[in-house]
């Protein structure tokens, strides 16, 4: 429950003293779900405030909120698989891959890397594996608040893959065995709850820079599967 303390005229973006809803941030999507009933497409933050973008214009004050647990569920598994895939992307090709921007939604993930062609079928099928290793060995992955200062010292400037510092406190995500890392998204508590990951490709998207294309989870899943159909009808 929440109330309601702006909203724009349309009545279609509003800002509550409180929410479940998480902002678009990071390369991780934004939570879907409902507000009195109402669906939020959209949700961004603006300097302080949380912006919630309705399907139809809100009239009441105080709210109940709904949250898309599948999507939140499918968002957070695919985040979790992108930290592990860079570490193991990192092991495969090399210690100059960096990661230069990423994105995960409900259904997908993509990871763009450093690195000065696109990977072999070979090292593709070898990341994979170690991929889905980590995720098997159920992995914990614990988050804590740190000085960025302390940080930095304890783990060097590789917590910034995701990108710069922001702030003198840190939100620091720790694999355990597999990376750290400054991050300020939604994670699963262990890597067992990622489930299966698959590549789905690479692109060279620009000069030294490979896009890492997957699914995971139950994704990952209807991804085989329908591959293995279109196999079948072409026999």
């Amino acid at each position: 429950e929440a109330k309601v303390i702006a909203k724009d005229k349309s009545g279609k973006v509003v800002v509550l003293d409180q929410t479940i809803f998480y902002p678009e941030g990071g390369g991780q999507c934004a939570d879907h779900g409902e507000i009195n009933g109402i669906e939020v497409y959209n949700v961004q933050k603006k300097s302080c405030s949380v912006l919630h973008y309705l399907k139809k214009p809100l009239k009441e004050k105080k709210v109940k909120l709904s949250l898309n647990r599948k999507r939140r569920e499918g968002i957070t598994r695919h985040h979790s698989a992108t930290h592990v895939m860079i570490a193991c992307c990192r092991k495969v090709l090399g210690n100059h891959v960096w990661q230069t921007g990423s994105k995960k939604e409900e259904n997908y993930a993509h990871l763009d890397i450093t690195h000065f062609e696109k990977p072999t079928r070979e090292q593709k099928e070898e990341i994979e594996k170690l991929v889905n290793k980590i995720v098997m060995g159920a992995r914990k992955i614990s988050v804590t608040e740190m000085d960025r200062g302390k940080a930095e010292q304890k783990y060097s400037y590789r917590i910034y893959q995701g990108g710069g510092a922001i702030g003198n406190r840190l939100r620091v995500l720790n694999f355990e065995g597999v990376d750290v890392e400054s991050c300020g998204g939604l994670h699963r508590k262990n890597t067992s709850e990622i489930g299966l990951v698959k590549i789905t490709g690479f692109e060279q998207i620009q000069d030294g820079v490979v896009r890492v294309n997957f699914k995971a989870g139950s994704a990952a899943l209807d991804f085989v599967q329908k591959q293995e159909g279109l196999l079948d009808d072409s026999r």
